[in-house]
Order: C-alpha cells, then sequence, then structure tokens
C-alpha cells in the first residue's frame, strides 16, 4: 500500500510533541512544532535537500561500494525533505492532496519541469525562500513547496527509489532512535 500524505500528517502531528533533539530534550515548546516559524521550517527543508544534493554528487562521482548503496542514502535523505515539507505545509494551513501519484499530477499540469530535476529543486527551494517570510506567508508558495516535494518525486524514480517507502522506513527509524511509539 502506497503511502499518502494524510497518513504522514498524522504521523507527523503525533510526533511532533514527542519529538527529542540530540541532546534528549525536547524539540518544541508548542505540541504542534509552531514555535518555529515558516522560515524556520523551510530552513530545515533546504538543509535536507542540501544532504539530498550532496548524496547525488556522491553517486555521480563514485563514492559508494555499491550503487544501492548509495540509493539507499539518498532515499533516506529525499525521505527527510518530504517529510520536512509535510511539517511546513502544515504550519502554512495546507496539505498536499492524495499521494505521490496525485500530487505529481497535480504538479506536473500547473508547471511542468523543464530542467534536471535536481536543478529545478534547488530554483524550487530559492522561490519558496523569497516568497516565506517571518510573519507572512502568500498562497503561491504551498504550489511552490509542491514542487519541491514533485522533484524529490522525479529523483527517486530516476534512482529506483520507492519514495513513500523511504518516507515510511526513515520515519519509523527516526521514531526508534528517539524512543517514540509513532509509526507509519
Amino acid at each position: 500500500m502506497s503511502l499518502t500524505f494524510a497518513q504522514l500528517r498524522t504521523a507527523n502531528m503525533a510526533r511532533m510533541p514527542l519529538f527529542k533533539n540530540h541532546l534528549g530534550g525536547l524539540s518544541h515548546s508548542e505540541p504542534d512544532g509552531s514555535d518555529w516559524s515558516p522560515a524556520d521550517w523551510l530552513v530545515a527543508v533546504a538543509s535536507e535537500v542540501g544532504e539530498a544534493l550532496n548524496v547525488i554528487k556522491k553517486i555521480r562521482r563514485g563514492d559508494f561500494a555499491t550503487p544501492q548503496e548509495g540509493r539507499a542514502l539518498l532515499g533516506e535523505e529525499l525521505a527527510d525533505v518530504v517529510t520536512y515539507a509535510d511539517i511546513l505545509s502544515f504550519q502554512m494551513g495546507e496539505e498536499f492532496p492524495g499521494d505521490f501519484e496525485t500530487l505529481r499530477k497535480v504538479v506536473n499540469d500547473s508547471s511542468p519541469v523543464n530542467r534536471p530535476a535536481n536543478l529545478e529543486l534547488m530554483v524550487a527551494v530559492g522561490r519558496l525562500a523569497a516568497k516565506i517570510s517571518r510573519d507572512a506567508i502568500p498562497v503561491e508558495a504551498h504550489i511552490i513547496l509542491g514542487a519541491v516535494v514533485f522533484c524529490v518525486d522525479i529523483i527517486a524514480t530516476q534512482n529506483n527509489i520507492d519514495l513513500g517507502r523511504a518516507v515510511r522506513n526513515k520515519f519509523n527509524a527516526v521514531s526508534r532512535r528517539i524512543d517514540c511509539q509513532v509509526f507509519l
């Protein structure tokens, strides 16, 4: 069964008040994560995009013993982008439609990708950063965030990664790491 954005949202919101930082303390003072501004959540999305792009660089450079090793790490980083994008979407008062297939259709119809997906991903994050300020979130910001997730999905597909499975696996691994009983 494929992962839906509703399932991810439910799990993200259930885990948010329990999420611990690397020192073992709670990461958020507000149970819904609203102690961080949308700009703060965008930093989280962008940092994970950077980590994913770094893995792509390492794959292209031949830094992994096997292609599977590189794809596994890339899947984890792409999963982090999707997880943070969902939280940012929640903070913006929006939801992604259905599942990855539904989002793919919606975004592809509204803004087809004309560049390599990794470049399109960087452009989308830059456009999103230009739109979000600490206090204001324009309507088009959610459309651009959808394009970020769409590009992540393209990169996953190009690397034979089941993005829904990768998100589920990474989410559950993090829940185990922080001793949180919220799983997808």
